[in-house]
């Protein structure tokens, strides 16, 4: 698998270019990725969010066609995009309405916008994923689940009685990255152009849920305290997919329950902890 070089800016279309020309013949299928994948970050910079989602695609939609028209290309969008949901259309279906709440989700409406494109103004076969949360090694602490595995450690490293929090109370459809991985190989093989699919396991579990999970794992009891500071300027209190179209177009199902791969992150964690020496308690 070729992958894009690291310097590379989806945002500089002749670079997009360039290096698409250089690598045509070995490309089959193209995975697009690379994005600004913070909702807190888009608030902050969404000029930046647009010009790398939104724009980004463009020019990968634009390079890919001119340089090898018979690839595949999979667009990675974002749950994101169905804002906040009344509770009557949940589990969401791919045609639920669009409402972006954030810079972060209108620029992904943009970006399956440029996919669409790409398909019929272009020829390209392009299938749309809307991932929904993920969680698994490696992932940022910019993220729900990561980002409680390091407070709550921090709390144990400094003996702190207390962990601070954002929302406890909102609700997200959480699956293994590993798992969506394999869901992206399925749609590039398998997905129909034009289409989006749903990249979900159909269940909800609401953050004081995966709170309580991650201290389980860590074998430990601290108390739990809302910090405001914590709490994003929008955030939709409940969401949730139907997988229902990913999994009889591919045979698709997530096969990692959320509470194994939160054991496997606070173990990861605490290896690590233990290795570089900062595992014990002031």
């Amino acid at each position: 698998m070729t992958e894009l070089p690291a310097g590379l800016d989806v945002r500089r279309r002749s670079a997009v270019r360039d290096w698409f020309n250089h690598a045509a013949r070995d490309i089959e299928a193209c995975y697009h990725l690379a994005g600004q994948a913070s909702v807190a970050q888009s608030f902050r910079d969404p000029v930046g969010t647009w010009e790398t989602n939104a724009l980004g695609t463009q020019n990968i939609v634009e390079a890919l066609a001119a340089a090898a028209p018979t690839a595949s290309l999979l667009v990675v969008s974002s749950s994101e995009v169905y804002g906040s949901p009344d509770p009557a259309e949940l589990p969401l279906r791919e045609d639920a309405s669009l409402r972006p709440r954030s810079p972060y989700a209108a620029s992904k409406v943009a970006a399956e916008a440029a996919a669409l494109e790409g398909v019929f103004g272009r020829g390209l076969r392009v299938v749309i994923a809307r991932p929904f949360n993920h969680v698994g090694p490696g992932q940022s602490p910019q993220f729900v689940v990561p980002s409680l595995v390091a407070r709550v450690l921090r709390a144990l490293e400094t003996g702190a009685s207390v962990v601070r929090v954002g929302n406890l109370e909102a609700r997200r459809d959480f699956c293994d990255v590993r798992d969506v991985v394999r869901a992206y190989r399925l749609l590039v093989l398998n997905g129909e152009a034009a289409t989006p699919y749903n990249v979900c396991s159909g269940r909800s579990a609401s953050v004081r849920e995966v709170l309580s999970m991650v201290l389980q794992a860590a074998g430990e009891r601290l108390e739990v305290e809302v910090d405001p500071s914590l709490l994003r300027p929008t955030d939709v209190p409940m969401i949730y997919g139907d997988p229902t179209r990913l999994e009889r177009t591919t045979g698709f199902r997530p096969e990692r329950p959320l509470s194994a791969t939160i054991e496997e992150l606070v173990t990861e964690a605490l290896r690590i902890r233990r290795a570089t020496g900062r595992g014990e308690r002031s």
